[in-house]
């Protein structure tokens, strides 16, 4: 499965919104986490009317797809994002 993911949608420090480099940052580097679930629709809808979810910061940042790559998008076109995040090696 891939995912078509929307940049906008990505939620960021309010500092960071309209700074293209925050964005950026945002999608490869750095130590700060999110979760990621993916949910059937019909959950999806359910868990967004939910006031504790909302309240913890659920967003819906893209969908899943067939395929096998995660593209973001801009205004519905692919994008590169610039970044390209991080290997960890464990040994």
């Amino acid at each position: 499965m891939g995912a078509r993911a929307q940049r906008a949608a990505l939620p960021l420090a309010r500092r960071l919104e309209h700074d293209l480099d925050g964005r950026r940052v945002a999608l490869g580097e750095g130590e700060d986490y999110e979760l990621l679930a993916s949910l059937r629709p019909a959950h999806a809808r359910r868990a967004l009317e939910d006031p504790v979810l909302r309240r913890a910061g659920l967003h819906v940042i893209g969908d899943v797809v067939a395929g096998q790559d995660l593209v973001w998008e801009v205004d519905g076109q692919p994008i590169d994002p610039g970044a390209t995040g991080w290997s960890y090696r464990w040994s």
